[in-house]
């Protein structure tokens, strides 16, 4: 399971996730929220349907960056 900095709430992730317009955007809150609630890449995946590296390189991206 990827480690998520604490940048932002889980609640406040959730709801930069639901209020995005950017399909882009949208998708890399939602791939943080679902690893900052404990998903395993591998899930996340599954959800965003993107691959495990692109989750890993994600989070890191928002580790990294807030």
């Amino acid at each position: 399971m990827p480690q998520v900095a604490r940048h932002l709430t889980l609640r406040e992730l959730e709801r930069r996730y639901k209020k995005a317009k950017d399909p882009v955007e949208k998708t890399r809150f939602q791939a943080v929220y679902h690893a900052a609630k404990g998903l395993s890449a591998r899930e996340i995946a599954r959800i965003t349907l993107q691959t495990p590296r692109w989750v890993h390189a994600t989070v890191r991206r928002y580790n990294l960056l807030g």
